[in-house]
């Protein structure tokens, strides 16, 4: 362990505490992210965060060709959890995506479990998503932890769809996206900083792979459910600053 690390581990306990008092926060990964679940998990934890459930979306899921497939499932999966406000168009990973945060987050009407159940065992059946138990709430704010981006044959879609993703979920509520870096070509992190509408909604961290960026997804979503205001933190130039400055919760 670093200096640096070293010095994180000694303030997190310091200045988290209280910052997420009550709140309810869901957890979403890519299958990429997955090693960082347990260090964030454990600072939300600290803050005093209720961290309702984690869920790792898979790559299945942005795959291009899977839109279709996608699409039907959303379909059979409404003909019998009829659930308002979503979107009707023929991108799957839009229309999927707005139906999981409805099951996942806080959503009017309210979702029945029941419901929630159904939609989230239909979607894991078919390999879209995966858990190890249902959430125990909806949420009402979500940190999404991505991976690098992809850089096989069909990447530019698949980044596409990623960040098609965090829009969804950004729709649903307010929101933290991490990753390790802002590094490659449709970089999830960077495309939110350089989209003007993103960029004021959605906080980023660019080092989620460290201690310093563990800190900062939980600062950031104190300033994201606390006080309103969306930041974007870490190491990269297109960072603000390496951390939130604390507030006074």
């Amino acid at each position: 362990m670093n200096q640096k690390e070293q010095f994180v581990t000694q303030i997190a306990p310091l200045v988290l505490p209280g910052k997420l008092t009550g709140r309810r926060v869901l957890i979403v990964s890519t299958q990429q992210s997955d090693a960082d679940v347990k260090a964030v998990q454990s600072d939300l934890q600290l803050a005093g965060a209720t961290v309702t459930g984690q869920v790792t979306v898979e790559d299945t899921f942005v795959k291009p060709d899977n839109n279709g497939p996608l699409l039907d499932l959303a379909s059979t999966t409404l003909n019998t959890n009829a659930i308002a406000g979503l979107p009707t168009n023929s991108n799957g990973v839009e229309t999927s995506t707005a139906l999981l945060a409805a099951a996942l987050m806080d959503h009017t009407p309210t979702v029945s479990r029941q419901s929630q159940q159904e939609i989230l065992a239909a979607y894991k059946s078919a390999g879209y998503i995966d858990y190890d138990t249902v959430p125990s709430a909806p949420a009402e704010a979500v940190v999404v932890l991505a991976g690098l981006p992809y850089t096989d044959q069909d990447a530019s879609n698949e980044n596409q769809n990623t960040l098609t993703m965090v829009t969804g979920f950004d729709n649903a509520g307010p929101i933290v996206l991490g990753a390790s870096s802002t590094a490659g070509s449709g970089n999830v992190v960077s495309a939110v900083r350089s989209e003007a509408s993103l960029s004021k909604t959605v906080s980023t961290v660019d080092n989620d792979n460290t201690l310093q960026g563990v800190l900062a997804v939980t600062l950031a979503l104190n300033e994201q459910v606390v006080y309103g205001h969306a930041g974007h933190y870490g190491l990269a130039s297109s960072a603000t600053a390496a951390l939130p400055k604390p507030q006074q919760s």
